[in-house]
């Protein structure tokens, strides 16, 4: 077995390349801050965006105003009455709209989708996975089928969407890709270890795909942008668990939401907190020791969010 060098720790080194990577870092800010500030409003009038989830909530509130600037829109999901009346609301909006009808799951489901919006439709500029769910029980008491549900669809539909949809987009050197994450992506929820963990992937899935954009050259021609928004008034589930784990009820608009997203897509923007005052405190991913003190301020710490172990616990 060869022999391997093993050199020991420099505190000159390592200081010597902790400075060299903060000089990079601000040259690399002011670039960026170039761009944005000099950055063109995209036109997307007549481009096809497919959104997963769209037929209500915040799905519906994105298909909507991204009707309004013109674009046409797929809707997969499978909520038949909810979809169709979303596709009718886009249609008066002077924009072609269609349902497709998917599971969006399974993997299969999307491999036989794609022909089918491609007759339909088109082919998608714009992809959207917005399709989500949440199953608010503590780890210990939720059950397996809703674990993995949450999982197949919250994380895995991201990598089957864009798995189905980006090799259009490589071939024609365009595209953009949307995720709708969380803030739960960056801080994690008490009692919500599932659905933390399933926006942890989907920020980190994005993360990567844009380096892997970056090494294939396509990183300004196919855009990633991952959305970060905190709890919106989707549902009155939401804002029951709202007032269960939350010291202040407070809940996004999803139309405010789904502004943002279009103001994402039309200057492509890499990523996006909703509200936007959160920016500064989890673009520095919020060391862990300061976790503990958010956690008291913000949630209600107390017996309600206590784990109940089954009787026969060994």
């Amino acid at each position: 077995m060869e022999n391997v060098e093993v050199k020991e720790f420099s505190h000159f080194k390592y200081f010597y390349d902790l400075l060299r990577s903060l000089i990079i870092s601000f040259f690399i800010g002011i670039k960026l801050f170039y761009k944005r500030v000099t950055m063109k409003r995209k036109d997307i009038k007549g481009s096809l965006a497919l959104v997963t989830g769209g037929g209500k909530g915040l799905g519906r509130e994105i298909c909507l105003a991204l009707a309004k600037e013109g674009c046409n829109i797929a809707i997969v999901d499978i909520d038949n009455k909810s979809s169709n009346e979303t596709v009718q609301d886009c249609r008066s909006l002077g924009v072609k709209a269609n349902y497709f009808e998917c599971d969006v799951s399974d993997a299969e489901n999307f491999e036989k989708l794609k022909p089918v919006v491609k007759e339909k439709a088109g082919i998608v500029d714009i992809l959207i996975n917005n399709a989500g769910i949440l199953f608010n029980r503590p780890i210990l008491e939720e059950s397996p089928e809703n674990i993995k549900k949450m999982i197949d669809i919250n994380l895995m539909s991201v990598f089957w969407a864009t798995r189905t949809f980006l090799p259009s987009m490589v071939k024609r050197r365009r595209g953009h890709i949307v995720s709708i994450a969380s803030m739960a992506s960056y801080f994690p929820n008490p009692s919500d270890v599932t659905y933390s963990t399933t926006k942890f992937g989907v920020r980190g899935f994005m993360d990567a795909l844009s380096q892997d954009l970056f090494i294939q050259g396509l990183d300004e021609k196919i855009i990633t942008t991952s959305i970060f928004p905190y709890f919106m008034s989707t549902n009155n589930a939401i804002g029951s668990y709202v007032r269960l784990i939350c010291r202040h009820n407070y809940l996004l608009d999803p139309r405010t939401v789904a502004a943002e997203v279009i103001d994402a897509i039309l200057y492509n923007k890499k990523a996006v907190m909703i509200p936007r005052g959160f920016e500064t405190m989890f673009y520095i991913n919020f060391p862990r020791f300061f976790w503990n003190e958010y956690l008291k301020t913000t949630f209600k710490v107390d017996d309600s969010l206590k784990w109940k172990l089954p009787e026969d616990t060994d």
